[in-house]
């Protein structure tokens, strides 16, 4: 009987132990509405927008328990400490530690963005600054605005920093850390406030390592030529003797009241750009072609020179449209190993390449480059099989063309078989022009019989080519018609697609209407550059040349053309 208490006694212990630890777990509670208010600061040590400040470390005490968001990359003191601070929580409290010696009677601002949330659910404390001053009092001034990207006209991809200095030297910012600074939000908006009264210059950065300072290549900068007045955040406006007498309740103490200040800065963001013409790439792609890659488009094409010694032209040449991109086909098997020849702009020199020939030399080819086997070709056609009724039909081959057989292209209609007339239309005798009387609407299929063109080198098509296509009507397009009011000064007019690629541009010198015929039906974006140099392309700008980006202004609505009609936009500034 003993034993079977004792063995029941241990199973009640049991269940008693069971009941009391699991009352004693805690969790969150269930039920209830979710918490979506961030934390609230209920103390600071010393308070913020305390005075005579010597003190090297801060708490701010909360509400609640908070976690930390990447505070080291989103936290910032303004004038920017030159050492890094140390940010932790203990218990509701964050513990700020620094070392820097503080300056003399200088506002200090610590800006903390989202970096502060509750522990639970992450509300965002958002945009909360703790500001002190080692001095008598605390500044008020503040100078705000937007940065965009200088083409796009878009908020920067990711935050940058704006930078205000007293000194108004030209070395800035290539040496200095800024007086102040600030970091832009996604909209690319910033505010630095609590500055001291005075005029700044100011630049925007893609603060790429860390540095505070414009140091490193490809890092994006913005600035503004004239200086920049800091305002007061509330600017104190007085009501006239009119509005006083009107209102019973105003008496002449109520004649000053304040209101937010809006004067915003805009500055435009962009990568410096090395304006040296120079040959970027001269690859050689395959056994009988090089490639010449220069880095910006040319007026017209530049001249060569052989500098070793003088050599008849063994190459036929072949500059595109926009004269940065040569073609060179080697026309002799005996060349040299290797050879320099020297480019230049009119009489002045541009730069000097060699040019590797021995193709039994690994080096000189590189891996990749094979020996040319055959003809080929670009058709105009695209992957609607249509050809637009406005356009020619063109072929572009990959090589000169030496020879076409008689009847080597045969086009058939409806109701008949032709062989149509062509024509090779440039001096390198790679495109080629079929001639006849397209009729909108029509279809047609064009047949080129294999072995039937050759190239220069004796190669020529393995398999004959079958092109079947209409011809497209007119009806199927839109038109634009652009009014423009606006200084009399050169600008590139552009209209752009859903991915801002550039379907078709004009350029003009002056206010007026611009027509933009053949648009597919879509939706259109305009853009309006100011080509100040006259180059026919967007320039960025350079700073120790003071040269600003060239202005963009892109048109408020997107414009959806619809076939057979006309759309006109009034554009004014």
């Amino acid at each position: 009987m003993l034993v079977i208490i004792q063995k029941y006694y241990w199973i009640v212990y049991a269940l008693l132990l069971l009941i009391i630890v699991s009352c004693a777990v805690v969790g969150q509670p269930s039920g209830g509405e979710k918490d979506v208010n961030p934390p609230k600061v209920l103390s600071s040590v010393p308070e913020n927008k305390s005075t005579n400040v010597q003190s090297k470390s801060i708490s701010i005490t909360f509400d609640e328990f908070i976690k930390l968001n990447s505070i080291n990359q989103k936290a910032y003191f303004s004038p920017p400490l030159k050492h890094a601070v140390q940010y932790s929580l203990r218990s509701k409290s964050l513990i700020i530690n620094f070392e820097d010696t503080l300056k003399q009677n200088t506002t200090y601002c610590i800006s903390f963005a989202d970096a502060i949330g509750d522990n639970n659910e992450n509300n965002i404390l958002q945009n909360y600054q703790y500001v002190f001053s080692t001095g008598a009092d605390v500044d008020t001034m503040q100078i705000k605005g937007f940065v965009r990207d200088a083409f796009t006209l878009k908020p920067p991809q990711k935050s940058v920093i704006v930078m205000l200095y007293k000194d108004f030297n030209d070395s800035l910012p290539y040496t200095s850390r800024p007086d102040y600074m600030a970091k832009t939000d996604k909209q690319g908006y910033f505010v630095i406030n609590y500055i001291a009264d005075a005029s700044y210059k100011i630049f925007a950065l893609e603060d790429v390592n860390n540095s505070l300072t414009y140091d490193q290549p490809g890092e994006l900068i913005g600035f503004l030529n004239q200086a920049v007045k800091a305002e007061q955040a509330l600017m104190p406006q007085k009501r006239d003797s009119l509005t006083i007498a009107a209102d019973t309740n105003l008496t002449e103490a109520d004649s000053i009241y304040y209101i937010q200040n809006t004067e915003l800065e805009e500055i435009f963001l962009f990568e410096e750009v090395d304006s040296t013409q120079r040959i970027v790439e001269f690859p050689r792609i395959n056994d009988k072609t090089i490639r010449v890659v220069f880095k910006y488009p040319a007026d017209k094409p530049y001249k060569m020179r052989f500098l070793d010694k003088e050599y008849p032209d063994f190459w036929v040449k072949e500059w595109n449209k926009t004269n940065d991109t040569l073609n060179l086909w080697l026309l002799q098997e005996d060349l040299p190993d290797s050879l320099l020849v020297e480019f230049l702009d009119e009489k002045d020199f541009l730069d000097t390449i060699k040019f590797q020939f021995n193709i039994n030399k690994k080096a000189s080819l590189g891996r990749g480059v094979s020996a040319l086997e055959s003809l080929s070709l670009q058709s105009p056609l695209k992957s609607s099989r249509k050809l637009d009724y406005y356009k020619d039909f063109v072929f572009v081959f990959s090589q000169p063309i030496d020879s076409i057989y008689e009847n080597a292209i045969s086009l058939y209609t409806s109701v008949d078989t032709l062989f149509p007339e062509y024509t090779l239309i440039d001096s390198t005798k790679r495109r080629l022009l079929i001639k006849y009387d397209w009729e909108e609407g029509e279809s047609y299929q064009l047949i080129i019989s294999d072995s039937s063109i050759y190239d220069i080198y004796g190669f020529t098509m393995p398999d004959s080519l079958n092109e079947k296509f209409r011809i497209s009507e007119k009806e199927e397009y839109g038109t634009m018609k652009i009014k423009l009011q606006t200084e009399d000064k050169p600008y590139i007019l552009q209209l752009l697609d859903a991915k801002d690629k550039v379907k078709a541009e004009k350029y003009i010198k002056k206010s007026g209407s611009y027509i933009f015929k053949n648009l597919p039906p879509a939706s259109y974006g305009i853009r309006l550059i100011e080509d100040d140099n006259q180059n026919r392309r967007w320039d960025a700008g350079n700073y120790a040349k003071k040269r600003l980006a060239e202005r963009v202004y892109i048109y408020s609505d997107k414009i959806d053309v619809k076939a057979n009609w006309e759309h006109e936009v009034n554009w004014i500034f």
